[in-house]
């Protein structure tokens, strides 16, 4: 998308795709529900047993994975009360409240084939909100390097449907999620396709479900299943 316009304008303009929500099961939704009751009276958290079909399912994986979550993040969220006084570095935000979330959705025993054995996207992370100019800098490297992605994949493709990939902005508690894709008739193309919370600090955890909700859209769309996206006007 070529345009004499700010990255920042460019993102929020007429091409801006939606990105739907996935519906989870009800035990999905009443486990996260039995553990916001734990925090809110303090009592401490035991994931539910259940016992999964043979082979297991992609909602039988995310149920087992995300108890351990659920467990992590009650540690994760515990330790930051007790250590209110010291600033979070980088490393620290990354380990203790990034890469718990990145780990249960994009877990290696999912049986969702995401392009194995290729880069299929990449990240920026900033632990603070930076001011705007910062933010529209780091967008910038972002849509850079997915750029010489794509050029990577386009050159192993098999397929047009794997002219895609996929990048995600952290800047303290936002996420934006981002698609870069090639066609003959549009040329490159950078899209934001949601803006949701780091579901992961004592301050978010009430958007988890929301927030899990579009990463396992984004997740299902890089392994191009059929999620509908809506072009915002």
């Amino acid at each position: 998308m070529d345009c004499e316009s700010s990255l920042d304008e460019r993102l929020t303009c007429p091409a801006h795709l939606l990105l739907h929500p996935y519906t989870f099961s009800d035990n999905i939704y009443a486990e996260i529900r039995k553990w916001r009751r734990s925090r809110v009276s303090r009592a401490q958290y035991f994931p539910t047993a259940f016992t999964p079909s043979d082979p297991p399912t992609e909602e039988d994986i995310l149920q087992r994975n995300l108890g351990s979550f659920l467990v992590y993040l009650t540690e994760t969220m515990d330790r930051a009360s007790l250590l209110s006084n010291h600033k979070q570095s980088e490393i620290d935000y990354i380990v203790q409240n990034v890469s718990i979330l990145m780990k249960l959705i994009f877990d290696s025993t999912s049986t969702l084939n995401i392009a194995r054995h290729q880069e299929v996207g990449c990240g920026e992370i900033k632990v603070n909100e930076a001011s705007k100019k910062l933010q529209e800098e780091d967008r910038a490297r972002l849509g850079e390097r997915l750029k010489r992605q794509l050029h990577s994949r386009i050159r192993q493709a098999k397929s047009t449907r794997e002219f895609f990939v996929f990048g995600v902005f952290i800047s303290g508690p936002k996420m934006e999620l981002y698609r870069s894709s090639f066609s003959k008739e549009n040329g490159y193309d950078f899209v934001l396709l949601s803006n949701i919370t780091l579901p992961t600090t004592d301050t978010t955890y009430t958007s988890l479900e929301e927030s899990l909700e579009v990463l396992f859209s984004f997740k299902h769309l890089m392994a191009y299943k059929d999620i509908p996206l809506s072009l915002v006007t």
